[in-house]
């Protein structure tokens, strides 16, 4: 069960930073291009 609750944390944790980075980077790019 710990493992369990620790892969589902993580997985949440990454896609948080996952998607403020696309966020963040997004306006860069579009703005480079």
């Amino acid at each position: 069960m710990q493992r369990f609750f620790s892969f589902v944390s993580g997985a949440f944790c990454g896609a948080v930073v996952g998607s403020v980075a696309a966020l963040l980077l997004a306006p860069l790019s579009g703005r480079e291009l």
